[in-house]
């Protein structure tokens, strides 16, 4: 081959290599499912009422410092989700090579005004390796999870993945409300589902958090049939018995709440950030911390230095900052910033962090 030709050859395919990965500010959305890996934190999906549902993938890249006004995105252009979705729930393999986005709503791609429909597969899988998408099959899926949102997944090493309650999205009736009371595991390495069905189980929910510790799952808050849940009702789940416990809670009073998020600190402490009450009113504390690590747990809250209420957004915890992406404002609407909050836990102080100067470092 001529050397240029070949210099030019070179040339096209570096270039196309390039466009897998672009840079490009999202627009703001909630309802997004996140996944941390490495350094790397993950976006898929979510509603941005621009005009709605996205199918977008993009990332942000932790590994160096960044000002959180400016963060440097990159979009994967060449592997979007199949479909438009929203509220679906991220489940990562235990190598980290693939994450698969369970139930959630999703919306006819030529009428942006439609209602929220059924996704068509019940899986959709990732590969970070080849950026390729699949639809596995999962042995006994439970075909309730096609259009059921608002459910926090909590994962353990084993690959498993445990889901409760959630909201069915798809009700042609507005005033209609169903809010689901299952228990479900979901299988990553054997891709089998089961769908439990337990005495003494909780009153259906959604828009909870939850988080995992030595075995349970820990959960805070959420919306049913009849009112937020109160933040001093602490239902946990054993996942190695397969039963319900209820947890006593000392300490200071906390505003029931949803749509708020929560990451676990090493040290054992719960920090759970925004949410909305009953009213869809800003709730007080916005942050409060959950020492999970003696019985009986114990609130504690942060009045000081709160940043923007979110609702409906994610939280990542990476080294020492809990990272809290997009969602919408409570009183305001979506949010566009990638960080409103980034917070430095240390016991139980926080310190803000001002994202209009200071860079993110890894801790």
């Amino acid at each position: 081959m001529n050397p240029f030709h070949l210099y030019l050859y070179l040339l096209i395919v570096i270039s196309l290599a390039l466009t897998i990965v672009t840079c490009f500010s999202p627009d703001g959305r909630f309802g997004q499912a996140s996944v941390l890996i490495g350094d790397k934190l993950y976006f898929f999906g979510g509603n941005t009422m621009n005009p709605s549902i996205t199918n977008q993938v993009f990332y942000l890249n932790l590994s160096s410092s960044f000002n959180t006004l400016l963060p440097p995105w990159s979009q994967i252009t060449i592997s979007p989700i199949p479909i438009l979705l929203v509220s679906t729930i991220p489940c990562l393999s235990t190598d980290g090579s693939t994450v698969f986005l369970v139930g959630g709503a999703s919306q006819d791609p030529l009428n942006a005004s439609s209602t929220y429909i059924r996704p068509p597969a019940s899986v959709y899988a990732f590969n970070f390796n080849n950026s390729q998408w699949t639809t596995p099959n999962i042995d006994n899926f439970n075909s309730t999870f096609l259009g059921r949102v608002f459910i926090t997944g909590i994962g353990n090493s084993d690959g498993k993945y445990y889901f409760f309650g959630g909201y069915k999205s798809t009700l042609l009736e507005t005033t209609t409300r169903f809010y689901y009371n299952d228990t479900n595991i979901f299988d990553t390495k054997t891709m089998k589902w089961l769908t439990l069905t337990l005495p003494n189980t909780l009153l259906g929910r959604a828009l909870y958090s939850a988080v995992l510790k030595d075995n349970l799952i820990i959960y805070t808050g959420g919306v049913g049939y009849y009112n937020t849940f109160d933040m001093n009702e602490i239902p946990v789940f054993d996942t190695v018995t397969l039963q319900w416990l209820f947890m006593e809670v000392l300490g200071d009073s906390i505003e029931s709440r949803s749509g708020h998020s929560a990451v676990l600190t090493q040290d054992g402490l719960i920090i759970i950030y925004g949410g909305v009450g009953p009213t869809h009113a800003q709730v007080q504390p916005d942050i409060a911390i959950l020492n999970v690590s003696f019985i009986p747990y114990t609130w504690k809250a942060i009045t000081d230095k709160a940043p923007q209420s979110l609702m409906y957004h994610s939280s990542t915890l990476y080294g020492i900052y809990m990272i809290a992406a997009f969602g919408a404002k409570v009183g305001i609407g979506i949010s566009v910033a990638v960080a409103v909050s980034i917070m430095i836990a240390v016991g139980f102080l926080i310190y803000n962090v001002d994202p209009g100067n200071r860079p993110l470092t890894a801790a």
